[in-house]
């Protein structure tokens, strides 16, 4: 015949529900500390992307400077 297994006390249902909620908490807040450095990174890569714009912009009206003035020296 099968053991029928053993009742649980409230107390110790009571521990597990709470080391259950603290572990909840836990995860919680590992969360937001990733959201939060999610947040830095992307502010960091924006101002990255924004200097490689201002690069990227300066070269293309550079080229076109000099595209004109190579088209003056030509004629």
């Amino acid at each position: 015949m099968a053991r029928r297994p053993a009742k649980k006390t409230i107390e110790s249902r009571l521990v597990g529900v709470e080391r259950g909620i603290r572990s909840l908490q836990a995860n919680d807040t590992t969360i937001i500390t990733i959201i939060k450095d999610m947040q830095e990174g992307f502010a960091r890569m924006e101002n990255r992307l924004e200097q490689v714009y201002n690069h990227v912009d300066g070269f293309m009206k550079l080229h076109e400077t000099l595209d004109i003035e190579f088209r003056v020296i030509k004629e």
